[in-house]
């Protein structure tokens, strides 16, 4: 995110709260959907973003999966509203020891 100079940035204060204020997890949210954005202007078919957010983080105790949909939801509309289609797809857990 810009500020109102070229090649400023706006950073979020208050990132040790948990859960994040709506105004701090917006503001990560809209950089995300920027993100994509751009990969798909680029030409870009397959999309992977790396998000490490205390919120997101699964292996924390601080994991908020209500912040990932709305994130996800968040992007979708974007790209929606962009005239793109858009399908989320969620895959249920594999169980424990899948891959050990």
């Amino acid at each position: 995110r810009t500020g109102a100079e070229p090649g400023s940035f706006v950073t979020p204060t208050k990132l040790n709260n948990i859960p994040h204020e709506r105004e701090v997890r917006r503001f990560f949210y809209e950089d995300l959907s920027l993100s994509v954005q751009h990969a798909l202007q680029e030409g870009g078919q397959r999309i992977q973003a790396d998000i490490e957010i205390p919120e997101l983080n699964t292996e924390g105790d601080v994991f908020r999966i209500g912040t990932l949909l709305e994130m996800v939801r968040h992007l979708a509309t974007v790209l929606a509203q962009d005239g793109r289609r858009v399908r989320v797809c969620v895959q249920g857990s594999m169980g424990e020891g899948v891959f050990q």
